[in-house]
């Protein structure tokens, strides 16, 4: 990688489940090294088909390097910072899709609309794209959804209906913050715990007594009486979130196969 800029920067982790992934890593890139920071706070890693977990003072699983084409969700049982320091991922890395679901990262420091930075060629073999909390669909009008960038740190899903590779276009210079639709703070009694099991519905249209939901009102997904999802309201197909289970205390009630989402709107006109 001679000739590629050493940067340092941090990962910021809630309580809980982030997806992440990473644009500079170090030439030791051992989950070990990369991850020793936050050790501190129990994590677990799961990446696509493999885990790792921290357990008396040593990991223990099938992850053994933390590699720049990679997402992977990290479990931390507090807030906490993860400190990087590392070579930029070449910009020409080549990304190879199998038909399916794929765990990838993004692999700049900036941002970039996912129209402008995945080759149009190869959005035409992706199906949608799940963040965390957020997804986009590629319906026949184009991307729809509360995904429409591409965020350096962010790992993705990529869910493609055949074998596709492909070179993401590098980000415009001038994109330093991001700037998305869905991120207004909920309420504290509308919140809920992030998981690694999520599901998405896009609403076209909402109406209450005749009168279409404006920006202020809350669409809230339940899973019989547990809230399990919310979204502001941001205009046609808005995608609200609704969280599965991942088998630990933090999603009790949470959704698994077979369960019936419902949905009520917060009407913060009355």
């Amino acid at each position: 990688l001679t000739g590629f800029s050493s940067v340092a920067y941090d990962i910021d982790l809630h309580f809980g489940a982030n997806l992440i992934s990473y644009y500079a890593l170090p030439d030791d890139n051992s989950i070990g090294n990369v991850l020793g920071g936050i050790t501190e706070f129990e994590p677990g890693v799961l990446g696509e088909g493999f885990s790792a977990n921290y357990v008396n003072n040593q990991w223990l699983g099938s992850i053994l390097t933390i590699d720049p084409e990679d997402g992977y969700w990290i479990i931390v049982s507090d807030q906490t910072e993860l400190a990087v320091e590392g070579l930029l991922t070449d910009p020409n890395t080549l990304y190879s899709l199998h038909s399916g679901s794929n765990l990838v990262s993004y692999p700049f420091a900036g941002i970039a609309a996912l129209v402008e930075t995945i080759p149009e060629e190869a959005q035409n073999s992706i199906i949608g794209i799940i963040g965390e909390n957020v997804s986009a669909y590629n319906s026949e009008d184009g991307w729809i959804g509360g995904l429409m960038d591409l965020s350096g740190t962010e790992g993705y899903w990529f869910i493609t209906s055949e074998d596709v590779d492909f070179t993401y276009n590098p980000p415009a210079s001038d994109n330093l913050t991001r700037q998305v639709k869905y991120r207004k703070v909920l309420p504290e009694a509308y919140t809920y715990a992030q998981s690694m099991n999520q599901a998405f519905y896009f609403v076209n249209s909402a109406e209450i007594n005749e009168i279409p939901l404006d920006v202020n009102d809350l669409i809230i997904a339940y899973n019989g009486d547990v809230i399990v999802g919310a979204r502001y309201w941001y205009g046609e197909t808005t995608d609200v979130p609704a969280m599965g289970t991942d088998g630990i205390d933090l999603h009790a009630g949470y959704s698994v196969h077979g369960d019936k989402i419902t949905f009520k709107v917060l009407d913060t006109s009355t």
